[in-house]
């Protein structure tokens, strides 16, 4: 693909939707400075991580559209129940109400409000 047309569907995407895109992006990859480099990447990860869950909590994900990426920023939710959440959904179809939730494989009692969106 031409670099010029991969860099418009790279910014088009943005659009659609960006917090699934930013989601995706590795620390060092996210070109914030000069002085970026002068900071472990660690830190960089867990300042991030911190961030892109805070923003995950604020706007709220549809769990019946959200992709395995963005469910594993909600907090409360770890890798493995994101990737559960993504499985229930290709066997049973969306969620209807919250009360399905409590089938999904190590989803506990208290529903997680940031990733409901029914």
């Amino acid at each position: 693909m031409d670099p010029n047309q991969r860099s418009a569907v790279g910014i088009a995407r943005r659009l659609q939707d960006p917090l699934l895109e930013y989601v995706k992006v590795e620390p060092k990859h996210l070109g914030v400075g000069m002085y970026q480099h002068d900071i472990t990447e660690s830190i960089l990860k867990n300042a991030l991580e911190g961030v892109m869950v805070e923003c995950v909590s604020f706007v709220g994900v549809d769990i019946n559209v959200c992709p395995e990426a963005v469910l594993r920023k909600v907090s409360g939710l770890n890798a493995a129940t994101a990737k559960n959440i993504v499985e229930w959904r290709k066997t049973h179809g969306p969620f209807k109400n919250r009360q399905q939730l409590l089938t999904v494989k190590r989803w506990g009692p208290k529903p997680t409000s940031s990733v409901l969106v029914l």
